[in-house]
């Protein structure tokens, strides 16, 4: 008795199977690069908003030291709040257009 051949598949169905393959890696390979772009563009925004948290904790972190200083709390303290030192008077104009048009406007000293 001799060895049985070895079945040999035909052509076409030796290339429609090559076919399938080549579309399914090419499928796969377009997937995977689109999936790479987006991450990418993901990477970009995540970078950038971190540049800009670190930027905003800087000027916090300066704000902090800032705040520790006498002078800045005077500052602080008088335009926000309107304090006074001793002895200072404040001013407040009401009308504008009046002091503008008439500069020779009678002057009434606030909160002494």
């Amino acid at each position: 008795m001799t060895a049985p051949k070895p079945r040999r598949l035909k052509p076409f169905p030796l290339f429609v199977i090559t076919l399938v393959i080549l579309a399914s890696t090419a499928l796969a390979a377009a997937r995977i690069e689109g999936n790479i772009t987006y991450l990418e563009d993901e990477l970009l925004k995540q970078t950038l908003e971190q540049l800009e948290l670190e930027a905003q904790i800087s000027a916090l972190e300066k704000e902090v030291d800032a705040a520790k200083s006498d002078s800045y709390v005077i500052q602080i303290a008088r335009s926000r709040y309107g304090y006074l030192m001793p002895g200072e008077v404040r001013f407040e104009v009401t009308n504008i257009d009046s002091v503008l048009e008439n500069p020779e406007v009678e002057i009434v000293e606030v909160g002494k």
